[in-house]
């Protein structure tokens, strides 16, 4: 399977707080404004690591209780997940659940990645990892 890494997920209380730490404490760089994705019940901020090539952050605020992420900040979690392109999000789901994962959001579009398919897994390990399907998509 040809994993691509694209971010790590961290949920966060106050989207722009913390956004203000990440730039001028550990010299990232917004590349986004703050997103609404209704579907996960959030909004969303992504960030650049100007330190290390290709790594990138998204911040995620749980907007409401009902939330999949509120729980997240219940349990005083903040990593969340590692987000891994594949081409084909079918395929991709495959290959970790007949690894010991389990997936447990089937494919969604996704407003941050213009309407391209995401799915949530959990592997044997308790990580979550997002795949985000490369192909189809808004043009």
């Amino acid at each position: 399977m040809d994993l691509k890494f694209n971010h790590v997920g961290l949920v966060v209380k106050d989207i722009e707080k913390s956004a203000k730490f990440y730039e001028n404490i550990l010299n990232m760089k917004r590349t986004t404004g703050v997103i609404y994705d209704p579907e996960q019940k959030v909004n969303l901020l992504f960030l650049k690591d100007q330190n290390v090539e290709g790594l990138t952050y998204e911040l995620i605020q749980p907007v409401y209780e009902d939330s999949p992420s509120a729980q997240w900040l219940k349990k005083g979690n903040t990593l969340q997940h590692f987000c891994y392109e594949v081409e084909d999000i079918q395929k991709g789901i495959e290959y970790f659940t007949d690894n010991g994962g389990y997936l447990f959001v089937e494919p969604v579009p996704a407003l941050a990645f213009n309407n391209k398919l995401i799915a949530f897994l959990l592997t044997k390990e308790k990580l979550i990892i997002e795949l985000l399907e490369t192909k189809g998509g808004l043009k």
